[in-house]
C-alpha cells in the first residue's frame, strides 16, 4: 500500500512498571514508549523509618525520604532541617552573639556561643 501504516488496532497484555499487575493496552501505546501504570499504592517504609511511600505503581528500590525531618534538636529551640533520616539528629548549628553570663553576672562566656550552651557555673555567693 501507499503511505504510512495505520496504528495497530490490537491490544496486548503488558506488565506495569512495578510488576504487580498486567493490563491489556493498545499496541500503539507500547510503540510510543508510554509506561504502563497500575493503581496499586506502594506503602513500603522509606529509609527514614517514619514515612511510607505513597507513589502509585512504584518501582523504587531504595525508597529515600525527600521530606524535611523537622524533629526538635537537642538544644530544645530549633528543628532539624535535614532530609528525613533514621536515628538522632545532629547538633544545632545556630550561634548566638550575645554574652552568656552566670546568674549573678560574675562569670561570662564571650560570643560566638553555640545554641544550647548553658550559662557558666559560678562559685561566688550570689548577691541576688
Amino acid at each position: 500500500h501507499d503511505g504510512p501504516c495505520r496504528p495497530c488496532p490490537s491490544k496486548t497484555k503488558k506488565k506495569c512498571r512495578c510488576g504487580r499487575s498486567e493490563k491489556k493496552v493498545p499496541c500503539k501505546d507500547i510503540a510510543n514508549g508510554e509506561e504502563i501504570l497500575c493503581d496499586v499504592m506502594c506503602g513500603k517504609k522509606r529509609v527514614c523509618g517514619r514515612h511510607r511511600c505513597s507513589q502509585r505503581c512504584c518501582a523504587d528500590a531504595d525508597h529515600e525520604c525527600m521530606l524535611i525531618c523537622g524533629k526538635k534538636l537537642r538544644c530544645g529551640y530549633h528543628k532539624c532541617d535535614e532530609l528525613c533520616h533514621p536515628g538522632h539528629c545532629g547538633q544545632c548549628w545556630q550561634t548566638g552573639f550575645d554574652e552568656l553570663r552566670c546568674h549573678c553576672g560574675a562569670e561570662v562566656i564571650l560570643p560566638p556561643i553555640a545554641c544550647g550552651t548553658r550559662p557558666p557555673s559560678c562559685r561566688r555567693v550570689c548577691s541576688r
